[in-house]
């Protein structure tokens, strides 16, 4: 299932790709306005360029980003210096335009589309104590996901390795590392050896110590918990390790080297599962 998000980002790299040539246009023409050469009309094509380099970066296109680049950090040089560019350093930009030319004329393929679940993923979780099993557990379930509990590793490691169940999304361990038995990274490794989709496996203990953390890592933990454990902590990781859409609104920050605030927020901001602000002192805000 492609997220809306997804749609947005594919249409505005569309429109993109149908403004490149005009922008390469544009990029030509202040050029050719340099022939006689004026700093005020080169600062004028740095901007351009250098919008250009992050709007291609932006949208995967990193060769016409890294030529971009090359014109602008060229631009930028010829600037501090105050100096008008020699026949070889003229000879430099033309080659970088010729390079962004033809770049901008090369078909570009459409990207992938993320695999996203249909329906709630399934997590296995082995956690013998069943208080802490319930809390978390229902926690998991009251955010959208499905859960099978296991108070033993036998039938915990059974259901891992089925060829003919579902297979697991993710996968929560809690393991105790004694420190003269290696069985819970034993446990792990065997999972990760025998399972044909190797699953994601965050690793819940009681153990803080650098050893039971090297043990986990080794045997194939994506993720390490010390207890007592956080159920939204535990639920940002399955998010990310699944890939799942997160329940709450995407925190959109726009930076723009232009000023903008004056003006209405682009159409594209104007999303139900997008939260959008301005601010004046981005650093400040990104943390809020």
């Amino acid at each position: 299932m492609l997220l809306p998000i997804a749609d947005t980002l594919a249409e505005l790299r569309r429109q993109f790709t149908e403004q490149l040539s005009a922008r390469m246009d544009a990029v030509r023409a202040h050029v050719q306005d340099l022939a006689v050469w004026n700093p005020a009309e080169a600062e004028a094509l740095h901007r351009l360029v250098q919008r250009l380099t992050s709007s291609a970066g932006l949208f995967d296109m990193q060769p016409m980003s890294a030529a971009a680049f090359a014109l602008e950090a060229r631009l930028a040089a010829l600037l501090k210096e105050g100096a008008a560019p020699t026949e070889t350093e003229w000879q430099a930009i033309g080659n970088d335009l010729e390079r962004m030319d033809q770049l901008a004329c090369i078909p570009l393929s459409v990207p992938a589309q993320p695999l996203r679940l249909d329906r709630s993923p399934l997590i296995l979780m082995l956690e013998a104590d069943p208080v802490q099993a319930g809390y978390l557990s229902q926690a998991l379930q009251d955010d959208g996901y499905r859960v099978q509990v296991f108070a033993e590793s036998a039938g915990f490691c059974a259901a891992c390795m089925a060829a003919d169940a579902e297979h697991p999304a993710a996968v929560v361990m809690e393991v105790v590392f004694p420190d003269d038995d290696a069985a819970g990274a034993e446990l792990l490794a065997k999972i990760k050896a025998n399972q044909a989709r190797r699953p994601p496996v965050v690793l819940v203990s009681a153990r803080d110590d650098l050893a039971a953390r090297l043990a986990a890592f080794r045997a194939g933990a994506c993720r390490y918990l010390v207890k007592p454990v956080d159920p939204g902590r535990l639920i940002e990781l399955l998010d990310a390790l699944t890939g799942r859409q997160p329940p709450q609104p995407y925190r959109v920050l726009l930076v723009t080297t232009t000023r903008c605030c004056s003006k209405p927020m682009p159409p594209c901001c104007a999303r139900p599962a997008w939260r959008c602000a301005r601010c004046r002192s981005p650093c400040g805000s990104w943390t809020r």
